[in-house]
């Protein structure tokens, strides 16, 4: 048979054992496409090599498509930006292929796979694991990632920018339209295949997700803060990481990020889970991105100020001194004093406080444990799940 029809096939198999795909691919223009060695998605169409596709089981092409269709409700194509299109391709892979094989899908064989960025957003992922090693010895395949989780396999797609092969979605406007039709649809797929009892659990979450139109907050904040790798030594303060092991080495820090503060609103109302999180994303984004950063926690007053390089926090340092009211009025008044001048600030709240008049020329980030309120400046980010 050739590959056309098994596409077609397949997708009309999806359609009636897998409602949830099977209503999204048809979405999908299908296209040949012998110049790509396997598959791509844009967002718009699927291309398959048809040679490639001869070479799989049925249970396999099935698992391909439903494998584009996880990228496009993902909006994968539409959120590279600037990131490395090898690299970005790996993190939307390792986020979506542990849903799908879960869900009882076979991929494609050697597809990537590591548990524990399964169902994790693709920018979190991009942070976290290494750049891409050149194609010749396979994109993933054996790579190790900084916190010690490898990536074994590889992509069997390439994800394209929307408008790449010329398919008419060039501007801004355009791709906004497409991204919230994909939402929508992605919506109303999982509704249609929940009522027909036929939505594979895993997908619960990530439906929610994109009914509340927002990722979770950890990785829109990575999204914001991943810049520069690390690229300088100092020796002027050890690594406290190594300290217990009887090793003094320097710790490393970024020479172009600039200074961060992260500042924890420690008041009564915060809920201690949310601290827990919050403390524990600090720790992370300051070996990963391992820039300058400032902590200051504060409730009616500045409790505390504590300089930081990586490896000066552990996880299991959380010492949060507070308990009283809330007012942002001290944070920024003990940036303007001490003659900061941040690349941004991050604070962790409820949002339930007394903000400043004026609005600081710096960016500010407000991870807020509060779905109902906006802060009247800067980046409100609520926290869908801890």
């Amino acid at each position: 048979m050739i590959a056309s029809k098994r596409i077609t096939k397949e997708r009309v198999q999806l359609v009636l054992r897998e409602p949830f795909f099977g209503r999204l691919v048809l979405r999908l223009e299908m296209v040949e496409d012998g110049s790509q060695p396997t598959g791509w998605v844009n967002g718009l169409k699927i291309g398959y090599n048809p040679d490639w596709i001869d070479k799989l089981s049925d249970e396999e092409i099935r698992g391909f498509l439903a494998h584009e269709v996880m990228h496009c409700s993902n909006l994968h194509p539409f959120r590279r930006e600037w990131r490395n299109p090898d690299k970005w391709n790996v993190a939307a892979d390792l986020s979506v292929n542990g849903i799908l094989l879960d869900s009882g899908f076979k991929l494609p064989e050697g597809a990537l796979r590591d548990r524990a960025f399964d169902g994790d957003a693709a920018e979190r992922i991009y942070s976290l694991i290494p750049d891409p090693e050149s194609k010749q010895g396979g994109r993933g395949q054996g790579k190790k990632g900084p916190k010690g989780v490898s990536a074994t396999g590889e992509s069997f797609d390439d994800i394209r920018d929307p408008g790449q092969d010329k398919s008419g979605a060039q501007s801004s406007g355009d791709l906004e339209t497409i991204m919230e039709e994909w939402r929508e649809a992605t919506v109303q797929a999982a509704t249609a295949a929940r009522k027909a009892g036929k939505l594979p659990g895993g997908l619960d979450r990530f439906v929610r997700r994109v009914a509340a139109g927002r990722v979770d907050w950890r990785s829109l904040l990575r999204q914001f803060l991943d810049q520069v790798r690390a690229s300088d030594y100092s020796w002027s303060r050890p690594s406290r990481r190594h300290i217990s092991s009887g090793l003094i080495l320097p710790s490393m820090r970024s020479i172009e990020t600039g200074l961060i503060v992260f500042a924890f609103d420690t008041s009564g109302s915060m809920d201690e889970r949310i601290l827990k999180a919050s403390w524990g994303e600090c720790v992370s984004a300051l070996e990963d991105i391992r820039p300058e950063a400032k902590l200051i926690m504060c409730d009616s007053r500045v409790q505390r100020v504590d300089s930081v390089e990586p490896g000066d926090l552990l996880p299991d340092d959380l010492n949060l001194p507070g308990g009283g009211g809330t007012d942002f009025r001290p944070i920024f008044k003990r940036i303007e004093s001490e003659g900061w001048s941040p690349a941004c600030v991050v604070i962790f709240t409820d949002l339930d406080g007394n903000f400043p008049d004026l609005e600081p020329a710096y960016p500010v980030i407000w991870i807020a444990d509060n779905d109902r309120t906006r802060a009247p400046f800067g980046i409100t980010l609520p926290v869908l799940a801890v």
